[in-house]
C-alpha cells in the first residue's frame, strides 16, 4: 500500500476510528510496520486492542500544555517519552523509528483546533485571560471578582479571582492558519497520514452554495479543505425502521437499522430530507469505477474495499503505461 494523506470526517459514531483501525491492521499484516495515534477525544478506546497487541502507540495530546508547540511537534514526528505524563519530554524520531512506522493518525482537525483555542496553558483562551492579544484583537477577559456597581472597579478579595478568556474572530482565523500549517508538516511523516474531523456547515465562496464538510475552527475552511488531502471521505450512517418482535412482550416494535457508509464524492443525505451537499473527494486513476459510497452493517469493513479498488485502478493504469518488453 503506497502512501496516502487522508481526511476522514463525519459525526461521532459513524465508523471513522473503526475504519482507521482496520487500515492499521492491514498495513501491519502487509508490511510489519506499526502505527502512531495522537488522540484528543474518546476515540482512543477503539485503538486499545491495537496498543495491547503491540502494533500501535497512542498518546493524548490534549493533556499537554502549549497546544501550538505540542501539535507542531506531533506533526513533525516527535513523541512523548512517557505518554501518560503530560510533562514528559517530546522526543524526535530517529531513522530506525522512521523506518518502523507505517501510519500516523491524528484525531483530529476539529478537536485539535478546539485545543489550540482553549484553556490549556498556551491556548488562545488562556492567553486572552492573561491579557494577551490574539491576531491583534483586544483580549476577552472574565475575572471572578465583584465590581463596584457605581465605579466599575474591582473589589479586592470579593471572589476567587480566577481569569477566563474568550476567542475573538481574529483568533479563529489564526487557529485556522495554524491547523493548515500542521497538516502541511504532517506530510513529511513516514507512511500513511490520516486526519479526522467532525462535520459542520460552510459556504462555497465561488458558488455561494451551502455545504457540509470538515470542521476546523469554524466553517471558513470547510468548502476547500479537501485540496490538501488525497482523499476526503465522508462517514455517515443510513437508517431505516424495521419491525421486530420483542422477546419479552412478544409485541412487534420499531427498530432502527443502520448501515455505515463511506462516501467518495459529493452527495446529498441518504434519507432525502435535506438538499445540502456533503463534500467528499476521491483521487484515483479510474474514478468512474468507484462507488458513490462503500457500505457495511459493521463499522470499519468497507474502508478496505475502498482502498482495494484504488490499488486495482493504480495497478491497471501502471500496466497500460508500461512499455512491452523488447
Amino acid at each position: 500500500m503506497s502512501k496516502f494523506i487522508e481526511c476522514y470526517y463525519g459525526q461521532s459514531g459513524t465508523g471513522k476510528s473503526e475504519s482507521i483501525a482496520a487500515v492499521i491492521e492491514r498495513i501491519y499484516n502487509e508490511t510489519g510496520k506499526t502505527a502512531r495515534i495522537a488522540v484528543g477525544d474518546g476515540s482512543g478506546a477503539t485503538y486499545e486492542p491495537l496498543v495491547d497487541a503491540g502494533i500501535a502507540e497512542m498518546a493524548d495530546y490534549t493533556i499537554r500544555d502549549w497546544p501550538l508547540s505540542t501539535l507542531s511537534q506531533f506533526c513533525q514526528g516527535y513523541w512523548p517519552q512517557d505518554v501518560l505524563d503530560p510533562k514528559s519530554k517530546m522526543i524526535q524520531m530517529d531513522r530506525a523509528t522512521f523506518d518502523k512506522i507505517g501510519i500516523t493518525v491524528i484525531e483530529g482537525l476539529s478537536v485539535g483546533a478546539n485545543y489550540v483555542m482553549g484553556d490549556k496553558k498556551g491556548g488562545f483562551a488562556a492567553r486572552a485571560a492573561l491579557g494577551e492579544k490574539i491576531a491583534g484583537d483586544s483580549p476577552v477577559q472574565l475575572i471572578d471578582l465583584e465590581r463596584d456597581e457605581r465605579t466599575g472597579l474591582v473589589k479586592a478579595n470579593s471572589g476567587p479571582g480566577l481569569a477566563f478568556g474568550g476567542v475573538t474572530l481574529g483568533g479563529y482565523g489564526h487557529a485556522q492558519r495554524r491547523m493548515l500549517g500542521f497538516i502541511e508538516q504532517s506530510k513529511a511523516l513516514p507512511g500513511w497520514v490520516i486526519w479526522t474531523a467532525h462535520e459542520r456547515s460552510g459556504e462555497d465562496k465561488v458558488s455561494n452554495q451551502k455545504l457540509i464538510g470538515p470542521e476546523v475552527a469554524g466553517g471558513a475552511l470547510t468548502a476547500n479543505l479537501s485540496r490538501l488531502f488525497n482523499n476526503t471521505l465522508h462517514f455517515a450512517t443510513a437508517e431505516r425502521t424495521v419491525k421486530e418482535k420483542d422477546d419479552h412482550t412478544q409485541k412487534s416494535i420499531d427498530i432502527i437499522d443502520a448501515e455505515y457508509r463511506i462516501y467518495t464524492r459529493d452527495h446529498f443525505r441518504a434519507e432525502g430530507n435535506t438538499f445540502v451537499k456533503y463534500k467528499a473527494v476521491c483521487r484515483t486513476p479510474d474514478p468512474q469505477k468507484m462507488e458513490l459510497y462503500y457500505t457495511s452493517p459493521i463499522p470499519g469493513e468497507s474502508i478496505l474495499a475502498f482502498y482495494t479498488e484504488i490499488k486495482r485502478a493504480r495497478m491497471e493504469k501502471k500496466a497500460r503505461l508500461t512499455p512491452p518488453a523488447a
